[in-house]
């Protein structure tokens, strides 16, 4: 009887062949559906403000670098929001872990990280723009109508005129 290690030859060996299986079956797969996308469907870019103030790694995703490294995957097309710390956070707070509004630099929550993540896509990489699906974060309980208004600014920059209906709703807001 063979024994595990003789059969299969050395560990990394054996990961390098299952690598190389995997990169060819994925090839193989793409030839006959060539018509998939591939969507990777959940991305924060920029800088997370908890993860950089309490000195935690990863802190920040390039636009860019994960669109390069997706592609070297296979991903054909990404969803990306901004990362959810924003500067409407109080700072002192976030460098404990701890939560708390008002405090930060901003009195809009989210509007500076909206504003940011579209103009890296679409005016600092417009040539990945139409690769990426943006979706804007929010704050259902905070300066709600502050918000909204900040989202009809992001219109000249990304073209929001097509999702008009969404900024123009109206539904109540309460608190639990």
């Amino acid at each position: 009887m063979l024994s595990y290690q003789s059969s299969f030859g050395s560990k990394s060996a054996r990961y390098a062949r299952t690598g190389l299986l995997r990169k060819f079956a994925f090839a193989a797969s793409r030839r006959y559906t060539s018509l998939a996308v591939i969507i990777d469907c959940h991305n924060h870019i920029g800088v997370d403000l908890l993860f950089y103030l309490r000195g935690e790694l990863p802190h920040a995703q390039h636009l860019n670098a994960m669109v390069a490294e997706g592609q070297s995957l296979g991903v054909d097309r990404w969803i990306v929001f901004p990362m959810v710390s924003n500067l409407s956070l109080n700072f002192e707070k976030l460098r404990q872990g701890k939560i708390e509004f008002p405090g930060g630099f901003e009195r809009v929550p989210f509007g500076f990280e909206n504003r940011r993540m579209m103009r890296e896509i679409y005016e600092l990489f417009p040539g990945l723009a139409k690769k990426i699906i943006p979706f804007v974060m929010l704050d259902p309980m905070r300066e709600t109508d502050a918000q909204a208004g900040e989202l009809r600014k992001l219109g000249p920059i990304c073209d929001l005129h097509k999702y008009d209906f969404f900024l123009n709703l109206r539904l109540p807001i309460v608190a639990p």
